[in-house]
């Protein structure tokens, strides 16, 4: 008596796929470094915003640690590339469409956030240069790169805040994983997006940044490292992907 076929489409509670998962957790805790360093170790040592001629002599003097960070910012963005079509992998069952969707706006973040960072490098380039000072042409021009990478990146954070709103309605709905991490996802998503269109359309958005900031990194670590534990232990307990019917 022959065998059944298997099924070739999967409900919402169907184990995830074992790969992916596990790519899209180890890359996001990759990513978490990265991005700590670049910010935290490059950017905010070396970049004083209210104080030109000292941001002008760091980057003189500490031009490796500045191509460091900002060769981490590049890999980050390379590794989101790589989660968006990992969690696709891992969401589609639960709904093609809206995983697709979350998955190209991350993308679309990635490649945003990478361009902007081109405005690191030739604010670098330019304030090699000895003659550059806090008073010329050459000096003004790399200030206006550096807040090109800053404002690129809140623009391609608008990006990002869809795709998490994207991804934790998919969860929310299917319950493909946790719902309260779907739920934490939108809650992120929303802090996102307040902040970076506050800082877009707000021309005294340096009035609020500090609340904004904390609005935006409570959930959003909350969220990003729920996910990033879940699919991490989660993939253990994945089965094989369904075969296709011969």
């Amino acid at each position: 008596m022959p065998t059944p076929p298997h099924r070739t489409e999967a409900s919402p509670r169907q184990p995830l796929r074992s790969a992916p998962a596990l790519t899209a957790g180890l890359a996001l805790l990759l990513m978490a470094a990265l991005a700590f360093f670049a910010e935290f170790f490059v950017r905010a040592r070396l970049i004083d915003p209210q104080d030109l001629p000292a941001t002008l002599d760091h980057l003189r003097a500490s031009g490796p640690l500045y191509r460091a960070g900002t060769a981490a910012n590049l890999i980050v963005a390379l590794l989101d590339v790589l989660v968006a079509v990992a969690l696709y992998e891992v969401f589609r069952h639960a709904g093609q469409g809206r995983a697709l969707f979350a998955a190209t706006n991350r993308v679309v973040y990635a490649a945003v956030f990478a361009t902007a960072t081109l405005g690191q490098v030739l604010a670098l380039r330019l304030a090699a240069d000895p003659s550059a000072s806090s008073g010329n042409q050459q000096a003004q021009l790399a200030a206006a790169f550096l807040d090109l990478h800053a404002f690129g990146w809140q623009v391609a954070l608008i990006f990002f805040a869809v795709h998490l709103a994207a991804l934790g309605g998919l969860i929310v709905r299917s319950g493909a994983a946790p719902r309260w991490i779907g739920a934490l996802l939108l809650l992120a998503g929303a802090a996102y997006l307040t902040d970076a269109l506050a800082n877009v359309l707000l021309p005294n958005y340096a009035a609020y940044a500090a609340v904004l900031k904390t609005f935006v990194a409570i959930p959003a670590l909350a969220s990003e490292l729920s996910l990033c534990a879940w699919l991490l232990t989660a993939h253990r307990r994945a089965a094989p992907a369904p075969r296709p019917a011969t």
